[in-house]
């Protein structure tokens, strides 16, 4: 790992364990309908485990979770981890997190 990639993993973790979230928000076109697409990656309450959570849905049903296209939870007991996740089966990269 590069000392570049160390640096951010840090400062990434470090807005988490101040009660931030990473988030990664994306707007699409799905068979010409608009669709988003988000995933969080949160703290989980008793601080012991980093919880991802990865929602995509046509906007029309914004409110309807049932009908999403994906609504998923997961949860990591490492950071690190998490990441992993997040780059390797959801295809975002840690620089993509705000």
């Amino acid at each position: 790992m590069t000392s570049e990639r160390t640096s951010l993993l840090q400062s990434k973790k470090s807005l988490i364990h101040n009660g931030r979230r990473l988030r990664f928000f994306q707007d699409y076109l799905l068979n010409g309908e608009d669709a988003c697409r988000e995933i969080f990656i949160t703290r989980s309450a008793d601080k012991r485990a980093y919880r991802v959570a990865h929602y995509e849905f046509l906007e029309k049903f914004v409110d309807v979770r049932e009908k999403y296209l994906h609504y998923e939870h997961f949860e990591f007991g490492d950071f690190e981890k998490a990441i992993e996740f997040v780059e390797d089966k959801l295809g975002i990269s840690l620089n993509e997190l705000t």
